[in-house]
């Protein structure tokens, strides 16, 4: 009797499979800041994998798998790295890579109470200052929203939405202002993400958004300033009671992301 060998396929490392998989995941960036110097290059893809959650909160990504999946060294994706710890969106470990920083009920809260009174300020300086154009892009981001909620898109709203608080920040005027508004946002804007589909449908933040719209519209910045705060001690607080009901998943990768193509709720 005759044996017959059976002809195998390789077997893909461990090392194989997680880059094959975070280039997969890293795919939908990988044409950002194209013409930038490397660094910032895999600085913009970086940032935008961890705010969009395609790398999870407490996730640990190695440089040389990051660097396999871009194509560049290492060094690059190190100084990025750096960049990204200083912003809070991560910690560089050791011999050990980079862990994406967790999104905690904590962290939030404290985020928060500092985030209530910037975008107070934002918006009641938005009333004062906000040109016609300005208007109009704030109008367009509500009505975006609203068109998200008729099809049920909530990572189309979440877009939307985030769009809409970063308008108010430029519309102040103050660029200061603005900058640490969008840098505090990376916490917020994750702990959106991830809370999105357990949470009701942002009716009520649709409607609010138009209300503070309107009242900047016409230029009360008082009556803006109280819609806003009213709208953010709402929504923050429904965000934190999703967040703590999730724990341990809070930490990472327990909890499940969003689908990021073609999602709908």
């Amino acid at each position: 009797m005759t044996a017959v060998a059976t002809a195998r396929a390789p077997a893909l490392s461990t090392a194989t499979k997680a880059t094959a998989t975070l280039e997969a995941l890293l795919a939908p960036y990988a044409r950002l800041a194209e013409d930038e110097r490397l660094p910032a290059r895999a600085y913009a893809v970086l940032r935008k994998a961890i705010r969009e959650l395609r790398l999870l909160p407490g996730q640990l990504v190695l440089e040389q798998d990051v660097a396999t999946a871009l194509g560049i060294s290492r060094t690059p994706i190190r100084e990025a790295m750096v960049l990204l710890q200083a912003e809070g969106l991560g910690q560089l470990i050791p011999r050990h890579g980079f862990a994406v920083a967790p999104v905690s009920p904590h962290d939030l809260r404290e985020v928060n109470q500092i985030m209530f009174g910037l975008e107070g300020v934002a918006v009641a300086l938005a009333a004062e200052h906000a040109s016609p154009e300005g208007m109009a892009a704030l109008e367009a981001s509500v009505v975006a929203q609203e068109r998200a909620l008729e099809t049920d898109d909530v990572l189309a709203w979440a877009e939307a939405d985030e769009r809409f608080h970063h308008l108010i920040a430029e519309l102040s005027g103050n660029a200061r202002l603005a900058q640490l508004i969008v840098s505090f946002d990376n916490l917020q804007h994750r702990a959106r993400l991830l809370t999105i589909r357990l949470r009701p449908r942002p009716v009520a933040s649709t409607t609010e958004h138009r209300a503070v719209m309107t009242a900047i519209q016409r230029g009360d910045a008082e009556q803006a300033r109280a819609f806003h705060q009213a709208h953010f001690q709402r929504g923050r607080a429904e965000i934190l009671r999703v967040l703590e009901a999730m724990t341990p998943g809070i930490a990472g990768t327990e909890a499940t992301p969003p689908a990021h193509e073609g999602a709908k709720q």
